[in-house]
């Protein structure tokens, strides 16, 4: 059987020689020294475990568990392993696919018209964590303890304004939503403060609000910025039966001018 120097050997596999060195380091890869030249020699045998490593890195793992895999490691240790980062990889692919969804919603929310694009849909059960009563911030213990669990979930995590709007007084909550599922899912805590708002039926407008030429970056959400909605509610006989809820998309310039772009969510029947 021919064999090769090692730098033959890396060359052909792919690999850099440092390669080739740590993992005979870690006795995965075996060569054979010649005694009269003291050279070591890799042959054919070898070239499994090289793919074997490359096939394990691509995967995720480690060097360390990749020496585990190959050398160290009993069958259960190995199942274990395999079973670990295979929900690794699970995770990853519900992380792009929700990733995904939510880049095409929010590139179809900034293609609507300025004047306010609305359709009727069937909104799912979220949960909500306000962090603020209008222009302060909820300081109680719980609601931090809360936010911060709830903040390591982004991206099923988004932002949202709770929209409170009274005959006599309006209430806007900045906070925290997601979807029921999501928030079963990963274990988030739902306890007081969090707000349960089961399936239901919402008028969802998309609304466009310009800035002012100031340092404070957001924009004054009062009653005028809901009129456009309000008057399709009450041409369309609707009746608002909750809350509305606006969740921020992105800003964008508009003939030099920062403008934001809104969804908004309004439950009515």
């Amino acid at each position: 059987m021919k064999r090769y120097r090692i730098g033959e050997f890396a060359k052909q596999m792919g690999v850099s020689i440092d390669f080739i060195k740590y993992y005979e380091s870690e006795g995965v890869i075996r060569s054979v020294q010649d005694p009269r030249n003291r050279y070591h020699y890799y042959d054919f045998n070898q070239s499994k475990l090289v793919q074997m490593i490359q096939c394990y890195r691509s995967f995720g793992f480690s060097a360390q568990d990749v020496v585990a895999l190959l050398r160290r490691a009993d069958n259960s240790e190995v199942i274990r392993l395999f079973d670990e980062k295979e929900q690794v990889h699970r995770r990853r692919i519900l992380d792009s696919t929700h990733i995904t969804a939510q880049l095409g919603f929010m590139a179809h929310a900034l293609r609507a018209e300025p004047d306010g694009t609305w359709y009727i849909i069937r909104h799912p059960a979220v949960y909500f964590l306000a962090h603020t009563n209008d222009e302060e911030y909820i300081t109680d213990e719980r609601t931090v303890r809360s936010l911060k669990a709830w903040r390591q979930a982004v991206p099923y995590v988004y932002g949202v304004d709770r929209c409170v709007m009274n005959a006599d007084k309006s209430l806007i909550q900045h906070g925290l939503a997601i979807l029921e599922e999501d928030a079963n899912r990963l274990s988030l805590p739902l306890e007081a403060p969090v707000l349960y708002l089961p399936e239901t039926r919402c008028l969802e407008y998309y609304l466009d609000v310009e800035h002012a030429d100031s340092f404070d970056a957001s924009p004054s959400l009062s009653v005028e910025v809901f009129e456009p909605v309000l008057r399709i509610v009450e041409e369309k006989h609707f009746t608002i039966a909750g809350d509305m809820f606006i969740r921020f998309i992105s800003f964008y310039c508009r003939n030099g001018v920062q403008c934001e772009k809104n969804v908004l969510y309004i439950p009515i029947r």
